[in-house]
């Protein structure tokens, strides 16, 4: 597992320049590639993974959960992710770290059911097979993309001229504006 800040976007700058169809909104200015800032990996680790994804510093998150490829979201289910991921409809794997990101985990896996948790093994560990596994379900389970989808709609809804959000932000500038 990589211990570091650094993301896994599969192939985005690739596909950028060599099929802009598949890459969707992608530009290749919009990912940022290694650079020497960043600690070494194992010798050969970039040659084993370079048909397999690609090493970002930073990728636009939101432009990367609104490509129609990603069929889930790996996230440590902060709060900003979380609902970056819900706008975009796609289910979440979640592991998170610390504070609030329990409870949004609980809320997308117990009540949202959107997603999953990834399970610590005896050792502490979250294992590649707990991970493989837990794709695997989640992109076998058609629910979890329709409870996803459901959320976005909900979502939406609430930006919309009759929508919740959309008549606080209203009932606020005329606060303001009092």
């Amino acid at each position: 597992m990589i211990n570091n800040i650094n993301s896994i976007t599969p192939l985005i700058e690739t596909d950028a320049r060599s099929t802009p169809s598949a890459a969707g909104s992608f530009k290749p200015e919009d990912v940022n590639t290694l650079n020497e800032s960043v600690p070494d990996y194992p010798e050969g680790f970039l040659e084993r993974v370079a048909d397999q994804g690609k090493i970002v510093e930073w990728a636009p998150q939101e432009k990367v959960l609104a490509h129609p490829a990603i069929a889930c979201f790996l996230t440590h289910c902060g709060w900003s992710s979380v609902t970056e991921s819900l706008s975009r409809g796609v289910p979440f794997l979640c592991w998170p770290s610390f504070g609030d990101q329990f409870h949004n985990q609980s809320y997308i896996n117990d009540v949202w059911k959107a997603g999953l948790q990834l399970d610590l093994d005896e050792n502490g560990s979250r294992s590649r097979d707990e991970i493989k596994n837990k794709i695997l379900l989640l992109l076998s389970d058609g629910n979890f993309k329709e409870n996803a989808l459901k959320l976005k709609k909900m979502a939406e809804q609430t930006i919309g001229p009759d929508g919740s959000s959309f008549k606080n932000f209203e009932k606020f500038i005329m606060f303001l504006k009092n």
